[in-house]
């Protein structure tokens, strides 16, 4: 029988096969291409991008000639790790050494710069893999809408659908929910919807993420969408997360329901979830809104037990809302508390 095999490829962990290879380095020995990429591959799962970038100059200093799928699996390593910048050198490295990038060399280094927030460079990326005669495919725009998203370019990132569409490419749930999630940092709900329509007249079916990624366009809604919008998720078999209660939570917190945003505390707990700082966050702000100085009071303390810092911006609306319903011992109390515990920025 064969010696087991390690999580980390197919020598093993990514430290024995990282090791493996400098140990080969000392004897001036050079890794295959697939050896070096497995390696490499195994390194970017762990986020260790600098540790692939050493290998690969170290075999490249030894003669190795690389490949292009050695190539896009270095960039692709600095994808995961959000250096965007250095998978960007790389790719202009590789034309330096005469390596034709290919598509997934592209797609991988457009979706490092929308992960950067770099969508002007995503997008010179773009027009170099044309003039290089490399199609692009519904990844590639699925990249560029990222990072238009990213960017708050909304209607680009539509128009970018379009565009794909135009070119006879199917969009898939990734390319939909990237959509969708641009016109939640546009604010434009109805437009989000008009999307999810097209999605599922496509037959595309819905995820979890795509869910919560209409919630999120929807709670500039009417409070009550978010809420149609979990039934129907239930109805999928989908089961929600914490961000589904969060948003939901948060759009009732908009529409001044903040008893229906208390609901989704229920929620929470019912499906054993902690909550976070953005649950308590929105809960106590939409209590405090409603002057609901109690409950306001409640969640506040519960956050601080939780460990979660509260803001001045926070504390202060709970503080108001006690005063509006003239609770001056519980606005005294809960303003000597914070100054006890030193709150950054207080009274600022």
């Amino acid at each position: 029988m064969g010696r087991p095999r390690g999580r980390g490829g197919p020598g093993g962990t990514w430290q024995q096969m990282l090791h493996m290879v400098h140990q080969g380095f000392n004897y001036n020995r050079v890794p295959s291409l697939i050896s070096l990429t497995a390696t490499i591959n195994a390194c970017a799962k762990h986020r260790r991008w600098e540790d692939a970038i050493c290998i690969f100059s170290g075999a490249c200093q030894r003669q190795l000639r690389p490949d292009v799928i050695l190539c896009t699996s270095l960039i692709s390593a600095c994808e995961k790790a959000g250096r965007w910048k250095s998978a960007v050198d790389l790719l202009g490295r590789m034309r330096v050494n005469q390596v034709a990038p290919n598509q997934r060399t592209y797609n991988v280094a457009i979706s490092a710069c929308a992960k950067g927030t770099q969508w002007e460079m995503a997008f010179d990326l773009f027009r170099d893999a044309e003039l290089s005669n490399v199609a692009p495919t519904i990844v590639t725009y699925s990249g560029l809408m990222k990072a238009c998203e990213r960017a708050s370019l909304w209607q680009e990132a539509i128009a970018q659908l379009a565009t794909a569409e135009g070119r006879s490419l199917s969009p898939d749930i990734i390319t939909y929910s990237t959509a969708i999630g641009a016109c939640a940092k546009g604010s434009s709900w109805e437009q989000s919807l008009l999307i999810w329509q097209a999605m599922r007249e496509r037959g595309v079916r819905p995820d979890r993420l795509a869910y919560n990624a209409l919630m999120q366009a929807c709670g500039q809604g009417p409070p009550r969408l978010a809420a149609s919008i979990l039934t129907a998720m239930h109805k999928e078999g989908l089961k929600p997360d914490l961000v589904t209660y969060n948003t939901i939570a948060g759009a009732c917190a908009k529409g001044g329901a903040w008893m229906q945003a208390l609901a989704m505390l229920s929620e929470i707990e019912h499906q054993t979830l902690q909550p976070d700082v953005v649950s308590y966050t929105t809960l106590v702000g939409a209590c405090a809104k409603g002057h609901s100085w109690a409950w306001a009071m409640h969640l506040s303390s519960q956050m601080r037990e939780a460990g979660f810092r509260r803001t001045v911006a926070l504390c202060t609306s709970v503080i108001e809302a006690c005063e509006a319903q003239d609770q001056w011992a519980e606005a005294l109390w809960l303003l000597g508390e914070l100054k006890d515990v030193g709150l950054e920025g207080l009274g600022q």
